[in-house]
């Protein structure tokens, strides 16, 4: 069974804060407890180039997460918060919680510190943050990268080519993901 609830949009002077709101999913687990997951899209860099909105969609994330992590000791704060971990406007979740990038974890093994284009250290936008018993139930973390051609970096699904890569890529962004043992 899994529930849900949105919180209503936040507002900080006359902008809002979230340009879509920041969901808090609630998912029962085989073992009876519950995930909570609060999925993002904060705001790109084309619209806040100083990152001020997305430093207050990051605070507002974290006062969200530090209101129910200790009823929801299995937490995950994931997206595309259009930043990289050293960018600053994302410090609120990165450096004031107790979350923990999954990619950041031994269990990740991929070659690439990215999770967009070509996916360099400054592409580094899209994040599976963890709660501490979460993160303790992680088996393996890897992004998946098949969509987006790259024919230098990684293999591409059969058919994607140079010639209709605009036509069939599926995204310019990386599906992180993590097998948790739960």
């Amino acid at each position: 069974m899994c529930l849900f609830s949105f919180v209503a949009q936040v507002r900080t002077g006359t902008s809002r804060t979230f340009s879509r709101d920041c969901p808090e999913y609630y998912i029962e687990l085989p073992s009876g407890r519950e995930l909570l997951v609060l999925p993002n899209h904060f705001a790109s860099k084309g619209g806040d180039a100083t990152g001020k909105r997305r430093r207050v969609q990051a605070a507002a994330v974290r006062g969200i997460y530090e209101s129910l992590r200790k009823r929801f000791p299995f937490a995950l704060v994931a997206g595309d918060l259009n930043d990289h971990p050293t960018g600053g406007s994302l410090d609120a979740l990165l450096k004031e919680t107790n979350l923990v990038d999954a990619m950041s974890l031994k269990q990740y093994e991929g070659a690439f510190p990215g999770t967009y284009a070509h996916a360099t250290a400054q592409q580094k936008i899209d994040y599976l943050l963890l709660s501490p018993a979460l993160r303790k139930k992680v088996q393996a973390v890897d992004v998946f990268r098949k969509g987006f051609y790259a024919p230098r970096k990684w293999e591409s699904f059969e058919n994607i080519n140079q010639a209709n890569k605009d036509r069939f890529q599926a995204s310019d962004h990386h599906c992180v993901w993590a097998g948790v043992d739960v």
